[in-house]
């Protein structure tokens, strides 16, 4: 195995996880098509190695990041990040947890990214929490149910919908 010719390695970097799925007929991302990547994540893991991966959104972004939910399944932490305000000086990125297996819920609070100008260089800065109307409209783009989005962020159903009408 090339991972255990090279014991230096300690993190592995994805992008994208779409690509390692193996679509079956009839199966097209399904369960069966992330067999290899489930098998690949849990020997990494049994190699205390770190792996970090990017999910994109396909061309439709109803339908939310390409494959299936089983990608995520032997993920510890899965983020969704948005674009937010940007300006010549700056950028913002709205950070979402979509899962923290092992995080307490005040580590799971949703906040703004932002990237800028620090004295000579550029740096990250957090910036707050991200706006109720930025996450619902967020979650509805990765394919939640209204229903589900109230419930998760603990807001009325009638302003889901509102949000969702907008979009």
């Amino acid at each position: 195995d090339y991972l255990d010719a090279k014991p230096a390695i300690v993190t592995v970097f994805f992008d994208n996880f779409a690509c390692l799925a193996k679509p079956q007929a009839g199966d097209t991302y399904g369960a069966q098509a992330w067999g290899c990547f489930n098998d690949l994540m849990k020997m990494l893991r049994r190699r205390r190695c770190a792996s970090f991966g990017v999910a994109h959104h396909g061309k439709d972004n109803d339908k939310g990041v390409r494959g299936a939910s089983q990608a995520e399944d032997l993920v510890d932490i899965s983020i969704a990040l948005t674009g937010g305000e940007m300006s010549a000086d700056e950028t913002r990125v709205n950070v979402m947890f979509k899962k923290g297996r092992h995080l307490q819920p005040k580590e799971k609070i949703p906040f703004i990214a932002c990237l800028g100008t620090q004295g000579a260089g550029i740096g990250w800065t957090r910036m707050g929490e991200v706006p109720l109307a930025d996450r619902i409209r967020a979650c509805l783009a990765m394919g939640m149910p209204p229903g589900e989005v109230a419930t998760d962020l603990h807001c009325n159903r009638p302003y889901v919908y509102q949000i969702r009408e907008q979009m």
